[in-house]
């Protein structure tokens, strides 16, 4: 599997990180995991075209996750080289109450011309694909919010958390993963209880036993310090902080 991260920060504007977004290529299929306001920027700047992104996984409704669903629907038909396959979204429950409030927004103009967009809400906790599966997990952020556990079919394991705090669900769910990709919103001098910082993503990385782990979704604070060595307190695998653009493949 191969991740792309496309934006490893928050809803701050920031010239070095984007909004959340990432891509993971598993089996056939080229996966964007939220999709913030600057993502289609960011795909291109990543070496991707949004048409061929296969699927969108959002992990919750927060602005920062799924305003960039909109711009995404649109330039797929309002294009040089307009879409022809579906869009397929999914999501927790209510994400089809999102998308029809984006069609409301914006009448006319997010209709396809020879693509349907498709909503899963994924209330059975698992969606399937050429060559990968997941399975999701509720997380403590957003009522709706939950991570997701991502399979491919040479038994590889990457877990995405989205926003997230302290959760025995998470760590349930990142179980043996080869990646554990994480919010890291603050450092541990910042406690929180809808987000994690280094040492409770290391705590839930040991606990989980997980190979390696991506920090991810930094607010600018982390840029001040050594967010790698307080995660390094609690946990002893590889430990990477992430960047834009920046590719990891777990082989």
């Amino acid at each position: 599997m191969k991740i792309t991260i496309i934006g490893s920060g928050v809803s701050m504007p920031s010239l070095r990180r984007r909004s959340p977004g990432l891509v993971i290529e598993a089996g056939v299929e080229k996966l964007l995991f939220d999709c913030g306001p600057d993502i289609l920027r960011g795909l291109l700047a990543a070496g991707y075209r949004h048409q061929e992104i296969d699927r969108i996984l959002i992990t919750h409704f927060h602005p920062d996750h799924t305003l960039g669903l909109a711009h995404f629907i649109f330039a797929s038909w309002y294009d040089l080289e307009p879409r022809r396959r579906d869009i397929l979204i999914g999501g927790p429950e209510g994400l089809s109450d999102l998308i029809r409030g984006f069609y409301s927004i914006y009448p006319g103009w997010l209709e396809g011309k020879d693509h349907r967009v498709l909503v899963h809400e994924i209330t059975g906790n698992e969606w399937s694909g050429k060559g990968w599966k997941i399975q999701t997990g509720p997380v403590k952020h957003n009522p709706e919010s939950i991570a997701y556990r991502l399979e491919a079919d040479s038994g590889k394991v990457v877990v995405y958390t989205g926003d997230t705090g302290y959760s025995e669900s998470l760590i349930e769910l990142a179980r043996g993963a080869d990646l554990l990709i994480s919010e890291c919103s603050f450092p541990d001098a910042v406690d929180l209880p809808a987000h994690l910082n280094p040492s409770k993503v290391g705590r839930i990385a040991r606990l989980a036993g997980v190979k390696k782990v991506l920090l991810t979704h930094l607010y600018p604070p982390c840029d001040e310090v050594d967010i790698v060595k307080e995660c390094g307190r609690e946990f002893e695998g590889e430990i990477i902080k992430s960047e834009d653009g920046m590719v990891v493949e777990i082989n």
